[in-house]
């Protein structure tokens, strides 16, 4: 009864991939193998048959001998001599079986073209050197980025959440806060070629090649405070807190909390900050002098304390090598000046 089943009694159980969209058993192609066809020569080589680009050196009196000896007709001329004829390759099952295969009625199929092989067209054209010098440098890249990964994964969670609540407002995301940082940010000072000359007067191995961009400490603040949020923010990102742009201050609190077991203390205001928003005050003018006299000991002003102040900020007044003073009548040259009012 049972006949037509296999010896164990097991039934081959059909894949989904043998039915045709019809629902049609798909009849199943069987390749063979080298050794299953018949016929085959491996020692096959090619014979050697004359190439169309081979020079040929025979002059017309030779291609006349030889077509009156292998009695070629006149109208078929030297084309009909056997050296001329075209190259015929041996088959070579070996190279043909890498390209395709052959199914058991003897069709050859060959097989289908690598669909990655487009993204190596970049080597095309490119040596052995070159492609050992790229390969280096992509294990290089891949050196220092497994490297840094390293270094971000040594910074605690909690002190990337201490860095955000830091820079922020109260009931303020990073987000806002980036958008507050960003509207304060102003273009640096610039100071005009022809100023920068008479500061530097006199001074020896210095350059001016054109006005220098001048950053007071304000906009070094707000400029530290946004690479701060968004290097903390984007570290925090990468590790799952998928909503930590659009999240509150008071909501990474706790997530502070939650994380250390300690409760958040707000820092206190230190006294160098309030002493810096004093620091400037508009309505004072100072002049300045070189020490070493390079400028004939002339001063140099006025100028008002803002611009002095950024001139300071920006190195242009070395320790010990400019003198200060206020244009007020009774003032003293000075050294050092606490703050440009």
């Amino acid at each position: 009864m049972f006949a037509a089943d296999d010896a164990d009694g097991e039934k081959e159980i059909p894949e989904e991939g043998d039915f045709d969209k019809n629902g049609r058993k798909k009849d199943k192609v069987r390749f063979l193998d080298a050794d299953q066809i018949d016929g085959v020569d491996n020692t096959s080589r090619d014979k050697g048959g004359i190439r169309l680009d081979d020079e040929s050196s025979d002059d017309e009196a030779d291609v006349d001998l030889a077509i009156q000896e292998e009695g070629i007709d006149e109208e078929v001329g030297a084309g009909g001599l056997k050296k001329n004829a075209p190259k015929v390759e041996a088959f070579n099952l070996k190279q043909e079986m890498e390209e395709g295969q052959f199914d058991q009625d003897g069709n050859y199929v060959r097989k289908g073209g690598d669909p990655d092989a487009v993204h190596d067209n970049w080597l095309e054209g490119l040596s052995k050197k070159e492609m050992r010098k790229a390969a280096a440098a992509h294990e290089k890249r891949e050196a220092e980025a497994r490297k840094q990964r390293l270094e971000d994964d040594e910074v605690l969670v909690s002190d990337l959440l201490k860095t955000l609540i830091l820079n922020l407002e109260r009931a303020e995301t990073p987000l806002e806060a980036l958008a507050r940082l960003g509207k304060k940010q102003t273009k640096p000072k610039k100071i005009p070629k022809w100023k920068l000359k008479k500061m530097n007067k006199g001074a020896e191995g210095m350059e001016v090649d054109g006005g220098e961009n001048i950053e007071d400490a304000e906009q070094k603040k707000i400029k530290a405070s946004i690479g701060a949020i968004t290097e903390a923010a984007d570290k925090l990102l990468s590790r799952d807190h998928e909503e930590i742009y659009e999240q509150e201050r008071e909501l990474l609190v706790r997530e502070y909390r939650k994380e250390t077991g300690e409760d958040w203390v707000e820092p206190e205001a230190s006294q160098t900050n309030q002493d810096e928003q004093a620091a400037v005050k508009p309505g004072t003018m100072w002049k300045f002098r070189w020490v070493d006299g390079r400028d004939g000991n002339d001063s140099q002003g006025p100028y008002d304390g803002a611009t002095m102040k950024a001139w300071k900020d920006a190195g242009y007044f070395p320790e010990g090598a400019v003198e200060f003073r206020e244009v007020e009548e009774g003032r003293d040259w000075s050294l050092h000046v606490d703050a440009f009012e």
